[in-house]
C-alpha cells in the first residue's frame, strides 16, 4: 500500500481494498526464472510474440478462460485424483467425440 502511495502517488481509502492471501497448497510453485527460461507465458526474444506455451495453448474465447489457462500454467495442480484425472478424462472425451467438442466450444 505504501508503494502505491509513495511511488505512484495513488491514495486508497481505508477499508476500500481487501487483500486475501490464498496459500498455494495442492499446486506446484514454479520460480520466476524457470517461468522465463521455459517461455511459459512470454517469448524471450520478442515479448509481443505468441511463440510461448501460453500462446500456443490459448484458444480460449473469453478473457476469463485465458486467465484460468494462465493460472493453470503458472501454478499447475498437484491433486491427481481430485483435479488431474477428471481433466484428463474430459480431454479424452472431447478429443474422441467431435460433436461434443464443437457443442462445448459454442458455449
Amino acid at each position: 500500500m505504501k508503494y502505491l502511495e509513495l511511488e505512484l502517488s495513488l491514495t486508497i481509502a481505508s477499508h476500500s481494498l481487501r487483500i486475501r492471501y490464498q496459500p498455494s497448497e495442492d499446486s506446484m510453485m514454479i520460480s520466476l526464472s524457470t517461468i522465463r527460461s521455459l517461455e511459459l507465458i512470454q517469448n524471450l526474444l520478442n515479448t509481443k510474440s505468441k511463440q510461448c506455451l501460453f500462446g500456443h495453448l490459448n484458444h480460449t474465447i473469453t478473457p476469463m478462460g485465458a486467465r484460468i489457462l494462465r493460472s493453470s500454467i503458472l501454478q499447475p495442480s498437484t491433486m491427481k485424483d481430485v483435479t488431474l484425472t477428471p481433466r484428463y478424462d474430459a480431454v479424452q472425451e472431447l478429443s474422441t467425440k467431435e460433436e461434443m467438442f464443437f457443442e462445448v466450444r459454442k458455449g
